[in-house]
């Protein structure tokens, strides 16, 4: 029997966690361990977790570490299952995620990391997203190789050269062996964001991945989030993809990633700008405009400079004319 520790860092989330927790109990094939680790909460989370005593094991950092990068790797270090499945304190597991996730290990124990299909919701006022993730951000589909009707598996070098273009695995939706996040070296305690993508990105560039192709769990778009913490978040993923500019892949790779640059170039270039931060809003959009030239989505970020620098140097934003 495949055994499994679930780790969920979380930080005043007392709001969603219940919810979190409860998905996680229902589960068809139950994990073997629940473990939470509370990055001193400042909200009702300890209070909450208390219903939850005789079922999950709650550890504390003490101090706040700013990310999710610690408070996962502590949870992973103490479990005491020879595979985790990291989980987001405010997501929602379908009942049959281990399930499926098990029975893939259990016809390719080969492979030390497994992600599966998610969904979206939430209490945001954009519009959230119908199709799953793994439609939306799906190239990594042509590199799959079957295993069983809805199991596949993805070779390192498929995986990779797919992450050059985008990222398809979700930060709730992977199982992996202790083992490989021992090799790889964990999660990076340095970035304060996107340390998902980054330990998705060192798995690949040694190991296969195998692949639920089932919706199994739910990703919940807040809408609390700041245009500050988006800053942090791009800003740590733009960091990310930097560092494979010289990595030896295919030319076609390399589109990829230069595309994903480009892409978050001009955002941060438009967020800085909405921020005030204009000298860093203009070492973007140059970066952006040596990236992909003076295309049509500079527009947008090069209107907030405008309008930016010149609150800057006037001391107040010019008047606009309505649209």
């Amino acid at each position: 029997m495949v055994q499994i520790s679930v780790i969920i860092p979380t930080y005043n989330s007392g709001d969603y966690l219940e919810a979190t927790l409860q998905s996680v109990l229902e589960q068809t094939v139950r994990p073997a361990e629940i473990i939470v680790v509370d990055d001193a909460s400042t909200d009702d989370t300890l209070e909450r977790l208390k219903k939850f005593a005789p079922y999950v094991k709650v550890i504390n950092t003490g101090v706040n570490t700013g990310s999710a990068s610690a408070p996962r790797n502590l949870g992973i270090e103490v479990s005491r299952c020879p595979y985790f499945a990291p989980f987001d304190s405010d997501d929602l597991m379908l009942p049959e995620k281990l399930q499926h996730s098990i029975a893939l290990l259990r016809m390719r124990p080969d492979l030390p990391v497994l992600f599966t299909d998610f969904s979206f919701f939430g209490d945001v006022s954009r519009r959230i997203p119908q199709q799953s993730h793994c439609t939306l951000r799906s190239r990594f589909r042509r590199y799959l190789q079957p295993v069983a009707h809805s199991y596949y598996a993805l070779q390192p070098s498929d995986a990779l050269n797919s992450l050059f273009h985008e990222n398809f695995v979700g930060a709730s939706s992977i199982m992996c062996s202790k083992a490989a996040w021992r090799a790889v070296g964990g999660y990076n305690e340095k970035l304060k964001s996107a340390e998902d993508l980054d330990f998705s990105f060192r798995l690949a560039e040694r190991f296969p991945f195998g692949y639920v192709d089932k919706v199994l769990h739910r990703y919940r778009l807040r809408g609390d989030s700041k245009s500050s913490n988006k800053l942090r978040n791009y800003s740590c993923a733009l960091s990310v993809l930097r560092r494979y500019v010289n990595y030896p892949a295919s030319g076609e790779a390399h589109r990829g990633l230069r595309e994903q640059i480009l892409d978050f170039e001009t955002d941060l270039a438009c967020l800085c700008s909405e921020n005030g931060r204009i000298p860093e809003a203009l070492q973007h959009f140059w970066q952006a405009l040596r990236l992909g030239g003076l295309r049509r989505r500079l527009l947008r970020p090069s209107r907030k400079l405008l309008y930016g620098s010149a609150a800057v140097i006037g001391g107040k934003l010019p008047a606009r004319k309505a649209a």
